[in-house]
């Protein structure tokens, strides 16, 4: 009998390859997330931070590169706080993005 909901992936241990998995963690110690919420970001001149609604992503981005993303098509709706539509770097969509120009 077929498996319509896919539960017996889940639950079954001979299904798939569960058992051969290990799992490694990223961090040893909590020092790592400490340390990046007190740590600054590096400001880097002629750039600005585009931030995506739609994905959450922060880029990092040269002028140039904020100028050519405003190509074929953009808007710009002031008082918003993510007030740009344009291409989002990691995405790649056609999204609203928060633009900072002094981070």
């Amino acid at each position: 009998m077929p498996d319509p909901q896919g539960k017996r992936a889940l639950f079954d241990p001979s299904a798939g390859d569960a058992g051969e998995r290990t799992i490694r963690p990223t961090v040893a110690s909590g020092q790592a997330g400490k340390q990046s919420l007190f740590e600054a970001a590096e400001r880097k001149p002629f750039t600005v931070v585009m931030h995506c609604s739609e994905c959450g992503t922060k880029s990092r981005v040269s002028y140039v590169e904020y100028a050519a993303r405003h190509f074929p098509l953009w808007l710009w709706i002031p008082g918003r706080s993510y007030s740009r539509l344009l291409r989002c770097t990691y995405c790649e969509r056609l999204t609203w993005q928060a633009v900072n120009f002094l981070a």
